[in-house]
C-alpha cells in the first residue's frame, strides 16, 4: 500500500527528517525510527533486540563537516549522540537525546571563541550564525548570549533551554574546550503529525502554516531544566 499523495507528499508530511546537529551531520533520525524503537522494547522479543540496539547506538563523528557551510568550523570539533527510552512522570516511556559537541584547539594556532565555533543549531529555534554579515547588525540571539557569557565565565557551566521546544543545553568553556551538552525529548509513542514530535522538525505541515523556524513557531511548553533533570535522574549522568 502506498500513500496516495505520493512519496515526497508522505515524507514531507509525516516521516520528515529531523536533525538536531547545527553542523548538518549525516545523522538523521525519523519518526519511524523512534517509534519502532518503542514497538521493539515494547514487545521484548529477542529477534527484535539486535535492531532495537541499533535503534539506539551512540553515533560519534569526529572533524565536524558542513555540506554548505556559510561558515566552517575552525576547530577542531567532535560530535556525540546518545539515545535512550526513559519512563516520564506518568510512567510512559520517552525518547530522549543527549547530544555532545566538542571544540578544541589542539594546535594552539586558533583561539577558543564564537566565531571560531562557527554555525551554532541546537534546535529548530535556537540558531546563532556569529559570522553572517546581516545577523552581526541584530540584537545577539539567545543561543548567541549564552555562548557569550560562558566565554566571559570561563570553566562555568551556563545553562538554558529553549522556549519553544522541550531541549535543555548548557555551554562550558576551559582553557582549551568548548563543550556544548543538548538535552531534547522527543516525546512517547504517537503519530507523525504529534506535535511532541513535529515541534523538533524544520517543517511543521499543517501546524502554524507549516513555519517551524527561530521564533515563528507554536510552543511545545517545558519546565527549564526539566529535560535534563529526567535524564539525570535515569542514572546517566
Amino acid at each position: 500500500m502506498s500513500c496516495p499523495r505520493g512519496y515526497e507528499k508522505w515524507q514531507e508530511g509525516a516521516y520528515s527528517l529531523q536533525s538536531s546537529s547545527f553542523n548538518q551531520l549525516h545523522l538523521r533520525v525519523e519518526h519511524r525510527h523512534i517509534q519502532l524503537a518503542f514497538k521493539y522494547t515494547r514487545l521484548q522479543q529477542p529477534q527484535y533486540q539486535a535492531y532495537l540496539q541499533r535503534l539506539l547506538a551512540p553515533y560519534h563523528e569526529k572533524g565536524l563537516t558542513r555540506k554548505s557551510p556559510s561558515v566552517r568550523s575552525l576547530l577542531t570539533a567532535q560530535y556525540s549522540v546518545f539515545s535512550y527510552l526513559i519512563p516520564n512522570a506518568d510512567n510512559n516511556l520517552t525518547y530522549l537525546r543527549f547530544s555532545t559537541w566538542s571544540y578544541y584547539d589542539d594546535k594552539n594556532v586558533i583561539s577558543l571563541s564564537p566565531s571560531t565555533m562557527g554555525d551554532t543549531k541546537i534546535c529548530p529555534h535556537l540558531i546563532y550564525f556569529p559570522n553572517n554579515s546581516f545577523s552581526q547588525h541584530l540584537p545577539l540571539p539567545y543561543i548567541g548570549k549564552k555562548i557569550a557569557t560562558a566565554f566571559s565565565n570561563k570553566f562555568s557551566e551556563i545553562q538554558g533551554a529553549c522556549p519553544r521546544c522541550p531541549t535543555d543545553f548548557s555551554v562550558e568553556v576551559t582553557a582549551q574546550c568548548v563543550k556544548l551538552r543538548v538535552w531534547q525529548s522527543m516525546g512517547t509513542e504517537g503519530s507523525p503529525s504529534d506535535l511532541a514530535w513535529r515541534i523538533h522538525v524544520m517543517t511543521l505541515g499543517d501546524f502554524h502554516y507549516g513555519s517551524n523556524y527561530g521564533f515563528i513557531s507554536p510552543v511545545v511548553y517545558h519546565k527549564p531544566g526539566s529535560i535534563r533533570r529526567l535524564y539525570d535522574e535515569r542514572g546517566h549522568n
